[in-house]
């Protein structure tokens, strides 16, 4: 069974140090398991023919190898590989350090296939890189193996994430003192393996800052909304309006698999999990299409399966 990820608070006003120690340590995964995942991780990179799992830039498709001029194989992804890994560390599974190479193929490259019961991201927290894990250069067939490591290790290291609520976080998340706050907090947990993670991550230490200000958020309007959605009854996660059944991945696809959501339409609602959404409509969400390229699918007639998730809308 999964242990339950802290939720991030939904306010916050002090010095960082005080949500360090009351909130963010607490989904840290345990340092002993961060130093095996960097010995296995090590060990596969020197290993014969390795993926490189590295964040897509340019026209790349996640999910799909590619052989570059290096002789080398990448793989790209979006974040989901932090969350993935997130989960096995901080659930100790140690199935994913037994068999390292199995675990680099499972592990999911899209948001939308990290089909997990629970996650960092749904726990609340925003997951963001110490040091980043691409940078301007998006000529991938090009890259070396020594760029491919760096980009690697930055992608999937453990010691490469830090957490922060994800409300206001984009505020916060570049701020050269939150960057060097959690650079030192690593370097002292994580001391096992921290220069050698540098090392590989060809990451240059950020200057050490010290921060009087506070790191300070209210609870998002959207975020207050979201906790009480209800529709004829029915509790959702989130809802979008339209004037036909459509799907939209911005609002859904940050939900987990057994998240409900609605869509509004004048006479009525839609409502279904995730999970619902991908087993009734796999054409939908399959890879090369319109949902997945624009983020949007519409329907021009109201499809019979769409029929079980139909509500009328409740008149005064």
């Amino acid at each position: 069974m999964s242990k339950s990820i802290p939720m991030a608070p939904d306010a916050f006003e002090g010095p960082l140090e005080q949500l360090y120690d009351k909130h963010a340590r607490h989904v840290l995964p345990d340092p002993e398991l961060v130093e095996t995942f960097h010995e296995k991780l090590v060990a596969y990179l020197r290993g014969t023919d390795p993926i490189f799992l590295t964040r897509n830039v340019g026209r790349q498709t996640r999910g799909v190898d590619e052989r570059v001029a290096c002789g080398s194989r990448l793989r790209p992804t979006d974040n989901s590989p932090a969350w993935w890994i997130h989960h096995q560390l901080f659930n100790q599974n140690t199935a994913l350090l037994d068999d390292f190479p199995a675990a680099i193929e499972s592990i999911p490259c899209e948001m939308f296939r990290v089909k997990l019961p629970e996650t960092i991201n749904s726990a609340g927290w925003h997951v963001a890189a110490v040091y980043d894990a691409k940078d301007d250069d998006t000529d991938y067939p090009n890259w070396s193996s020594e760029a491919l490591r760096w980009r690697a290790v930055r992608n999937i290291h453990p010691c490469n994430y830090f957490h922060i609520p994800k409300t206001d976080w984009k505020t916060h998340v570049g701020r050269a003192e939150v960057l060097s706050f959690f650079q030192a907090k690593h370097a002292k947990r994580y001391a096992a393996v921290w220069e050698e993670f540098l090392q590989l991550a060809e990451a240059t230490p950020h200057e050490r800052i010290i921060d009087a200000r506070s790191y300070r958020f209210e609870p998002s309007a959207r975020g207050k909304q979201a906790r009480k959605l209800t529709f004829n009854g029915v509790e959702v996660a989130a809802s979008y309006e339209h004037p036909q059944l459509s799907f939209n991945a911005k609002w859904i696809e940050p939900l987990e698999m057994n998240q409900r959501f609605c869509v509004v339409t004048p006479n009525l609602y839609f409502i279904m999990t995730k999970k619902q959404f991908y087993d009734t409509f796999p054409s939908v969400v399959s890879e090369g299409s319109c949902y997945r390229k624009t983020g949007v699918h519409h329907f021009r007639s109201l499809p019979l399966r769409a029929r079980p998730f139909m509500i009328e809308r409740n008149r005064p």
